[in-house]
């Protein structure tokens, strides 16, 4: 398992299940687009003291979350997966992704 220092914020359940399969790292989960005030005031609080790494999905809700927390946290990290090799079953995202995808 790779360990990862930073907090991997994800956009839903299965992302953040999909990435405990080959990552030692604190993630925490956004639930889709929900964003709420407590969350955006925990994340502000902890980003001073851990770094934040935002894995959002290659599609425009994906986009939308990965702009508004940089906003408020703009020391957050950026990873990304590619949209043409994160598509199953007619779904794009993270989940969807490979683990090398991930790691690259």
């Amino acid at each position: 398992m790779k360990k990862i220092n930073e907090i991997i914020i994800v956009e839903g359940k299965t992302d953040k299940q999909f990435l405990e399969t080959f990552l030692d790292a604190d993630i925490l989960t956004c639930n889709g687009s929900a964003i709420d005030g407590f969350t955006k005031e925990y994340l502000i609080e902890i980003s001073k003291t851990r770094g934040i790494i935002i894995l959002t999905d290659p599609d425009y809700p994906g986009e939308k979350i990965r702009k508004e927390i940089a906003s408020y946290i703009p020391s957050s990290k950026h990873a990304f997966v590619r949209k043409e090799l994160s598509i199953k079953k007619h779904k794009v995202g993270v989940a969807e992704s490979q683990k090398e995808e991930v790691l690259r």
